[in-house]
């Protein structure tokens, strides 16, 4: 997949006004603020742990037992739990391998987005301002669906992060899926 299709799909990221749900958890006219998203012209790689817990460990009913087990009730393990139950349902064990594997391959690349919604930024801002993070995207094996995540951050903190999934429908990149979370 090319620099194209992935300037593409980011695009598509920060064009959807429906994205970037936690930042009106907050403040609903918070994004109305902004001129433009500001992002951070490298990537950060998608951790492998996204699409499959461990090497050898799937994402599945065994091992949300196993975490519900293990589970102290405090908000790091019903993360845990709530993560493996979201990720066994998006995700069959062969996909689980498959994206596991492509996200150790990656490497952190230059982002390009043509967007009049977004300015680049080559460091990050000292202010008190908002900025993005892109991950890079990792693909299906059948080249029909893109995963990527983008986080949030504000006053130099982790605000939020959204994960999603994008499908190729005749031949444009729909997004379909946003897993939103905000950090406390």
């Amino acid at each position: 997949m090319g620099f194209s299709q992935e300037s593409e799909i980011y695009k598509s990221v920060f064009e959807n006004k429906e994205n970037f749900k936690f930042f009106d958890w907050m403040d609903e006219g918070i994004k109305e603020k902004m001129i433009y998203y500001e992002v951070l012209n490298i990537n950060f790689l998608l951790h492998s742990k996204t699409f499959k817990y461990e090497h050898n460990i799937y994402y599945s009913k065994d091992l949300i037992d196993s975490l519900k087990i293990l589970s102290k009730g405090d908000y790091h393990s019903e993360t845990r739990i709530l993560n493996a139950k979201k990720n066994s349902e998006l995700f069959t064990f062969h996909e689980q391998d498959y994206l596991y594997n492509d996200a150790l391959k990656a490497k952190p690349q230059k982002v390009v987005i043509n967007s009049n919604k977004v300015k680049l930024l080559n460091e990050i801002p000292l202010d008190d301002s908002f900025y993005f993070q892109v991950s890079n995207i990792i693909y299906s094996e059948s080249k029909q669906k893109a995963y990527l995540m983008v986080n949030a951050y504000g006053n130099g903190h982790l605000y939020g992060y959204s994960f999603f999934i994008f499908a190729l429908k005749n031949d444009k990149w729909e997004q379909i899926y946003e897993d939103v979370n905000i950090v406390f």
